[in-house]
């Protein structure tokens, strides 16, 4: 009987996952002063420091996504006018209403 092509590689990755599942759940219900005692895992480390640097940059770029949105409002305010366009509809309901009532 032939083995499936990958199938080792595939059992070595779920072993080695579930042996660091069962690590991290050993570590968990260890009493806090063994685990004091034990020190931090460079990985746990690293992967804070990473979450952190990446929570920085965003906080970073947060001003210029605001910037970049006052930037296209006013852009679309100074564009289309709105007063300006509102004043004018009013005046040709206006002019529009008159002649029809001059009509009649």
């Amino acid at each position: 009987m032939g083995s499936v092509p990958g199938h080792d590689e595939v059992m070595k990755d779920v072993l080695e996952r579930m042996s660091v599942e069962v690590n991290r759940m050993e570590e968990e219900s260890m009493p806090l002063d063994v685990r004091v005692e034990r020190g931090v895992h460079v990985s746990q480390v690293v992967a804070y420091l990473q979450a952190e640097v990446a929570e920085d940059e965003s906080c970073k770029s947060l001003p210029w996504a605001v910037l970049l949105l006052v930037a296209f409002c006013m852009s679309c305010i100074f564009a289309e006018s709105p007063s300006t366009n509102f004043v004018l509809r009013k005046i040709i309901d206006e002019v529009f209403m008159e002649d029809a009532n001059f009509a009649f």
